[in-house]
């Protein structure tokens, strides 16, 4: 299992059995066939926490297993740690590559989808150091190395599993992230994402809608109506007034239809009503 709570949950059922482990390996995933380069793999275990010089008995032997069936593999001081920095890559790196389509090489390729991915990263980061886990802020800057050495056209397998139609996991990355955010206190808005897409889209149409940014007080989750209401509150809104907004929904549609018809009457320079042409 991925995410920062396997353990846990394998640890409910086997007791003090369990050891912790990760992965770091791309691999690719085609029926049942599953491939990867052994060279840039590896495993990391241990106990929560290790002393390299003196490890524990089951540690030992199981290192000497790895290491009889040539799998590199290595104990790490601090188990935690290390789960807690690959959860950083799997809900950066699995995320952004599953919105934007590209594969692991384009964070040394492209600047801007590398800046979505340390966003992400530093979003993780916040979170685990509020429950203790001190990972380094320039971590997503110095995991990019590793990224580079990758073969460049691998996909992250939540991207993997998008486009083959399977089961993701984005309610362990993403959906882990919004709750132990919430339980700490700690801000973890998808906007971010969101609005570095739509300034994307709209370049890329060339809209003539001008972005700006608006500072908001409430946080994103906020159910209260207000000048600057979050979508949680506006849905919130459309359920419990469902009859009144159709009716206000339609009063809108309306008047946007007589506006674009009649024109932009109230301007001090009249303008030509809009048509199929101008209307964009």
């Amino acid at each position: 299992l991925n995410g920062v709570e396997s353990e846990e949950i394998a640890a409910s059922v086997y007791g003090d059995r369990v050891l912790y482990s990760l992965m770091r390996v791309s691999s690719v995933k085609s029926g049942n066939r599953v491939s990867y380069d052994p060279a840039v793999s590896y495993m990391e275990f241990g106990e929560k926490r290790n002393d390299p010089a003196a490890p524990t008995d089951r540690v030992r032997r199981l290192a000497a297993l790895f290491d009889r069936c040539g799998i590199r593999a290595r104990v790490r001081p601090d188990m935690e740690l290390a789960i807690w920095e690959k959860f950083v890559c799997n809900v950066s790196e699995n995320q952004v590559a599953a919105l934007l389509r590209v594969p692991f090489g384009a964070w040394g390729a492209s600047p801007d989808a590398n800046l979505l991915r340390v966003l992400v990263a530093r979003e993780v980061i916040a979170v685990a150091r509020a429950k203790g886990v001190n990972i380094a802020p320039d971590y997503p800057e110095k995991d990019l190395d590793f990224l580079k050495s990758l073969p460049p056209d691998n996909m992250p397998s939540t991207l993997q599993d998008l486009l083959a139609g399977r089961k993701t996991e984005k309610e362990m990355f993403g959906g882990t992230m919004v709750r132990l955010g919430k339980a700490l206190g700690v801000p973890t808005p998808p906007n971010v994402i969101l609005a570095a897409e739509y300034l994307r889209a709209l370049q890329k149409l060339g809209s003539r809608i001008l972005p700006v940014p608006v500072k908001r007080d409430s946080e994103h989750r906020d159910e209260t109506l207000h000048s600057m209401a979050s979508a949680t509150a506006i849905r919130a809104a459309l359920r419990k007034h469902r009859s009144a907004m159709i009716w206000f929904i339609l009063g809108l549609m309306l008047g946007s239809l007589y506006a674009i018809a009649m024109g932009p009457a109230s301007l001090q320079t009249p303008q030509p009503p809009l048509d199929a042409a101008s209307f964009r």
